[in-house]
């Protein structure tokens, strides 16, 4: 998808939309000059920019290619995430019909240790916002206080992905850091999903914006 300044019109793929902008977003007009709705964009920067329609959809747009800008981050290591908090923001609508339908976790990277088959690993700490408290409660999880997270690291494949137990039904979820990220956002994908771009941020202010 291509923006152009010079005639107001995005072109995708082999068709071309007029576009008409606004102070909170911008629409696409449809061939009688009318819209389906508006794109009303929540977070810009020079990198990406995340939009909700009319329609409830949450739109993640990025300059970079997506073939690309999805490739993992080498060589993190666990300073990059050890005693940090971490929030992950998505739309949890299953329909149009439902509308935006915000979804936050928090993602502590505790510094403790626990013991798991005689191997020492950091603790883990997930929680869910829930809008009718105003409060994040924990995961009800099998493994309880008991989820753990680690890095991949061998010789043959250098550390990337970030693997934290108890929190999907086989007990793994797989996230990889990529280098969409900027300093406001880290845009990463879970390996079970296609690729799909997900984004987490460390400041709970944009998170809740």
């Amino acid at each position: 998808m291509t923006f152009s300044a010079e005639t107001n019109a995005v072109s995708l793929g082999s068709d071309s939309y007029d576009i008409e902008y606004n102070a909170n977003g911008f629409s696409f007009l449809n061939d009688d000059g009318g819209s389906d709705g508006m794109e009303r964009v929540i977070y810009q920067s020079d990198e990406f920019a995340l939009a909700i329609a009319d329609q409830g959809d949450m739109t993640f747009y990025s300059k970079m290619d997506f073939t690309t800008g999805l490739d993992p981050i080498h060589n993190i290591v666990e300073s990059d995430f050890t005693g940090k908090t971490f929030y992950y923001v998505m739309d949890d609508s299953s329909g149009d019909s439902q509308g935006t339908k915000p979804f936050i976790v928090k993602m502590e990277f505790t510094g403790d240790l626990i013991d798991f088959s005689g191997t020492e690993y950091p603790r883990m700490k997930i929680s869910d916002y829930n809008p009718g408290t105003g409060k994040f409660e924990l995961v009800d999880s099998s493994f309880g206080d008991d989820m753990f997270w680690y890095l991949t690291d061998d010789a043959h494949n250098p550390s990337y992905h970030v693997h934290i137990t108890g929190v999907t039904e086989d007990g793994l979820l797989s996230i990889s850091p990529t280098i969409m990220s900027n300093d406001n956002f880290m845009v990463f994908y879970e390996d079970s999903q296609d690729l799909m771009p997900r984004i987490l941020t460390e400041n709970k202010e944009l998170a809740f914006g």
